[in-house]
């Protein structure tokens, strides 16, 4: 809508203004020639095939690799990132979580609440319960379940109430209890207002987190969120050498954290879960990993990184900075040999041909250029 207007208001001043000056009747076919000239090679065919190309061949390269990107616009944005951030549990660490120690009273009633009400849960640390206590544990009847995001279950059983999940549940709900020493995640059973125990549980971080943030710190600002205890992120901080870093956070404070992190440059989040939703959608771009990853976390992300692996966010996001720069150099080729070809057409007579390779022929060697994206080999 600004390219095309004015690139034929020039070619008609050419053609019917500038002989008025020049001398109509002697020049008019000349300018004529040169005008249509002008609108030959001003023709947008390089710009309008070959940048929607770069996104495609962008987006194609990267599901290629596993990732799944909706839309061009988050190609573009993820090539502006300045700040990353991550979630914890299944995103940064493996999310194969098993159960380290078992401390309780009463163990079997404790194993019994913990197997009946995780068993019906999808998160990792639910599923590395469930598992640890598949064998040793019945299921009992509860009334009035309730998910508590970001601090876990609270239920009826026998007409008192069950607590399960980690310590601001049972703070939230006035439970007198000493809290654990452990660098694993706390999972505390309470049953009418009486710590009943818990269990502690550890996760190990992915093989190639190490390698793919200290690629991300070079260029990029890291941050982990997690709403694990200060010492667990401690610990995971301390063996990728990240400096950023909050602990216990619930859902809603992840979403404010993204958003003040945010006023420092473009962010991207990463996360898995249900408890991710609301972050993957204040962030700028929200990646989501499928391996653990919830369906409405799936669906409020604009990225979805297919196979889990961290090193695909890094890969991610050298494709949309390689896929911008082809961009940009499309940009730049066709509009500055149009604009050459342009003012030679307008003081020096030039043959029609010249024209037409500078529209079709620049068009070619922009596509050819889009293809660079397809071959490259992610190190850009």
């Amino acid at each position: 809508k600004i390219y095309t207007p004015i690139v034929i208001l020039v070619s008609l001043l050419v053609m019917f203004v500038v002989p008025l000056f020049l001398g109509f009747e002697e020049y008019f076919l000349e300018y004529l020639y040169k005008g249509l000239t002008i609108m030959v090679v001003s023709c947008p065919c390089a710009l309008v095939i070959s940048i929607p190309l770069s996104y495609f061949i962008g987006i194609g390269k990267s599901a290629k690799n596993a990732i799944l990107i909706k839309g061009s616009i988050y190609l573009e944005q993820l090539s502006n990132c300045k700040e990353v951030v991550f979630d914890k549990t299944g995103t940064i660490t493996k999310g194969t979580l098993e159960v380290s120690r078992v401390e309780s009273e009463n163990e079997e009633l404790m194993s019994n609440i913990l197997y009946s009400l995780e068993s019906k849960s999808t998160h990792p640390i639910a599923k590395s319960i469930t598992k640890h206590l598949e064998n040793k544990a019945k299921i009992l009847g509860f009334e009035e379940v309730i998910n508590v995001p970001g601090y876990g279950i609270k239920a009826k059983y026998q007409n008192q109430i069950v607590l399960v999940g980690n310590a601001k549940l049972l703070k939230e709900n006035n439970v007198v209890f000493e809290v654990a020493k452990s660098s694993g995640t706390t999972v505390y059973v309470s049953l009418d207002d009486k710590l009943l125990g818990y269990v502690i549980i550890e996760d190990v971080v992915k093989d190639d987190a190490y390698e793919a943030i200290d690629r991300l710190k070079e260029k990029y600002t890291v941050t982990l969120l997690s709403g694990d205890n200060q010492s667990v992120v401690e610990k995971v901080c301390n063996e990728l050498g990240l400096e950023n870093y909050y602990y216990e956070t619930l859902p809603e404070e992840k979403g404010n954290i993204v958003e003040k992190i945010k006023e420092n440059g473009c962010t991207v989040y990463v996360g898995d879960g249900i408890n991710d939703a609301a972050s993957l959608l204040v962030a700028d771009v929200g990646i989501a990993m499928k391996s653990f990853g919830s369906d409405l976390a799936i669906s409020a992300s604009d990225i979805v990184i297919m196979d889990g692996r961290v090193s695909s966010v890094d890969k991610a996001i050298k494709i949309a900075r390689k896929t911008m720069k082809i961009v940009k150099e499309n940009i730049f080729l066709s509009i500055f040999i149009k604009l050459l070809i342009i003012v030679l057409a307008i003081f020096v007579k030039i043959p029609m041909f010249v024209a037409i390779i500078g529209d079709v022929g620049v068009c070619l060697l922009a596509i050819l250029n889009s293809l660079r994206i397809m071959i490259s080999k992610n190190n850009n």
